[in-house]
């Protein structure tokens, strides 16, 4: 397997939870200082959105043709926002009681009736939960996800979710709220995921030790590259466009990784 990896763009400012997605023949990613930034295939950037006002942006996925983006505004509040393709933001669900005073959303995945978010409930004490947010901001909880440590990403993938979470584990929550382990990436050598996505029913998965891999639905890992030690930083967000993946780095690049 030949891993091809190229820069698309550099010096943007981005943290280990920034999300990434592929949308109308661009890349957007959440940024530190508040903003949505769309990315051309020549490097090019703008400014899609200033979300400011609402807070620091996460977790980043699109529904029909709009993102959806979860929100941390730290002691001051947490919000799930829904911004159209020409920057406006059209909705916004109150996190806030969910998440308390020392918790934050960290990702986001469509859902069959709505989003799935993963919410840090306290992340001193490492706690955390799966919920549910409906089209009309009614909130629930599919699951406690405490005994994990801190959920990060989330990715949907046959009927339920994948959640990379702070322990190393790749953990399955079906719709009924059971949760299960799929395996821990501590355990196996590879780190804790940061970010998680799914291309043609397998995960790809990003780790603190710079890891990109491939898990299968049963838990089997392959290692595809190791981008900190290529040089290119921690990766974090993660997205698949066009049979490439698209990865986020603290170093405050924009990479492209293709297999041939």
């Amino acid at each position: 397997m030949t891993v091809n990896v190229s820069t698309i763009a550099t010096g943007l400012n981005l943290f280990t939870f920034q999300g990434v997605v592929a949308t109308a023949g661009r890349v957007v990613v959440t940024t530190l200082d508040s903003r949505l930034v769309r990315v051309s295939t020549d490097g090019k950037t703008e400014t899609l959105a200033d979300l400011s006002h609402y807070g620091i942006p996460f977790g980043l996925t699109q529904c029909a043709g709009d993102l959806v983006v979860a929100i941390s505004a730290e002691e001051s509040g947490d919000v799930l926002v829904r911004v159209a393709p020409d920057g406006r933001v059209l909705g916004v669900t109150d996190l806030s009681d969910i998440c308390g005073s020392f918790g934050a959303p960290f990702g986001v995945a469509i859902a069959k009736d709505g989003y799935a978010v993963t919410i840090a409930t306290d992340v001193s004490a490492s706690t955390g939960c799966l919920i549910n947010v409906n089209h009309a901001g009614a909130i629930t909880i599919l699951a406690d996800l405490s005994a994990y440590g801190i959920p990060f990403d989330v990715a949907a993938l046959n009927g339920g979710f994948v959640v990379a979470q702070e322990k190393g584990n790749l953990v399955k929550v079906a719709t009924d709220g059971t949760v299960t382990s799929l395996v821990n990436l501590v355990d196996a050598g590879y780190g804790i995921p940061f970010g998680v996505a799914v291309s043609q029913c397998q995960l790809i998965v990003t780790t603190n030790t710079g890891q990109l891999l491939q898990v299968t639905p049963s838990g089997a890992v392959t290692a595809i590259a190791n981008l900190t030690a290529d040089g290119f930083g921690i990766p974090s967000g993660i997205a698949v466009c066009d049979q490439r993946y698209l990865v986020t780095t603290t170093a405050g690049s924009l990479l492209a990784v293709s297999l041939a």
